[in-house]
């Protein structure tokens, strides 16, 4: 009797999902909950069994409710009657009620322990990158030292505003490994196509990995032209969002970043071109700006959080403590290590400290010299482009 029922139930519960559980389908029930079929390869495993839960839910809920409408209806007090009698016990019923149900919660944690294990540890093989979070961006550093310099500027939507958010590529079919911190409180990096997501917490590492399908069997490829991409030549791609999911501070909401899935053999072209290690160090202290200082401080003399960098290297700086001081070299680093201990008039204590290595904090002065107007004539061979000055004093009037 009990094989009866578990074999109706599911049938029943096969019959409503279909394939949603093979979670290659996209059956109008299985969208009411997913823009599409997960990218990852652990993902479908994860869509399979929320339907199948989803659904059981459902028949079983219909179920209920429908004997509870009938009971009462049928067996409601009439007046001139006297109430049946009730059972006081039925141990078959007992058991049923019993035992199917737990067996259906056990075959549920089987199927989500499976699909937690599969999403925890991860595949060997593949490449490995370091993650970092900070409020409220995030950077990647791949194994050759390279950083994605492409982002996408949500100031294109008319009406728009918030911060660019970052680009990062990776191979198709290729397992990536992720050891993921963060600077300053904790984020969480959720990417819904793969639906998974993993804390990153201050002052210790946490760890993220995803296979990508193949580009061709997704319905959200595009192709993503040479223009674009500085690339050799146009290929196919697919986007893939990363948000916070961790309440981290008033642009938390704009914490956004995109997984751009390529070919392989984009993906090498691609890692060797933004390497660093040839970089001269103007055009690495600019990509360092990109990645971690454009968020505060502009190039083009508009105040943002902290101090614009239009003009700042070699000019005066003036502090909130009535003090003052050159904008040089040791001032620049110092603002970088200790931001704090002078904070610009104007300006909040609010930068947060990066540990730099030495060659990008050069790098950073490099170009700071490059674009200001009041940096010595031989500095870098630049003699003041006017570009976009240094870096503040303390707190956001630091250089980062």
């Amino acid at each position: 009797m009990m094989g009866n029922i578990l074999s109706i139930l599911t049938s029943a519960v096969a019959s409503l999902g279909g394939g949603a559980f093979s979670g290659k389908a996209e059956l109008p029930a299985h969208n009411l909950w997913y823009r599409s079929g997960g990218a990852a390869t652990y993902a479908h495993a994860s869509d399979w069994a929320f339907m199948w839960i989803f659904w059981i839910a459902v028949f079983w809920f219909v179920l209920l409710m429908g004997l509870m409408t009938y009971f009462v209806f049928k067996y409601r007090r009439k007046p001139g009657q006297a109430a049946e009698p009730s059972a006081h016990h039925n141990t078959n019923l007992e058991i049923a009620w019993t035992v199917i149900p737990t067996l259906i919660m056990v075959w549920m944690f089987i199927v989500g322990f499976k699909g937690y294990s599969d999403m925890a540890v991860p595949k060997g093989g593949g490449i490995d990158v370091d993650l970092t979070a900070w409020k409220w961006n995030w950077k990647v550093t791949y194994p050759n030292g390279a950083e994605s310099r492409e982002s996408w500027s949500p100031t294109e939507v008319k009406g728009f505003q918030a911060t660019d958010t970052p680009v990062f590529y990776f191979p198709e079919k290729t397992p990536v490994r992720m050891r993921m911190i963060s600077q300053d409180v904790m984020h969480s990096f959720w990417v819904p196509d793969f639906r998974y997501k993993v804390d990153v917490m201050p002052k210790r590492y946490t760890r993220y990995w995803f296979e990508s399908e193949a580009i061709d069997a997704s319905k959200w490829k595009r192709v993503l032209p040479a223009a674009e991409s500085g690339l050799s030549k146009d290929y196919t791609c697919v986007d893939h969002w990363v948000f916070c999911a961790e309440y981290c501070g008033d642009q938390h909401s704009e914490m956004a970043a995109i997984i751009r899935i390529v070919p392989q053999e984009a993906f090498d072209e691609w890692l060797e071109k933004n390497g660093v290690g040839a970089l001269p160090p103007v055009e690495l202290g600019r990509l360092r700006w990109e990645q971690n200082c454009k968020a505060c401080h502009t190039i083009d003399g508009k105040q943002g959080t902290g101090p614009t960098w239009k003009d700042l290297y070699g000019s005066t700086r003036q502090f909130t403590d009535g003090t003052s001081q050159l904008a040089d070299d040791d001032y620049i680093r110092e603002s970088m290590y200790y931001p704090a201990r002078k904070i610009s008039q104007g300006f909040a204590n609010q930068m947060q400290v990066f540990a730099l290595p030495e060659k990008d904090v050069q790098a950073i002065i490099a170009f700071m010299k490059s674009i200001s107007a009041n940096a010595p004539a031989d500095a870098n061979g630049a003699g003041g482009g006017g570009g976009g000055g240094g870096g503040g004093g303390g707190g956001e009037g630091s250089t980062n």
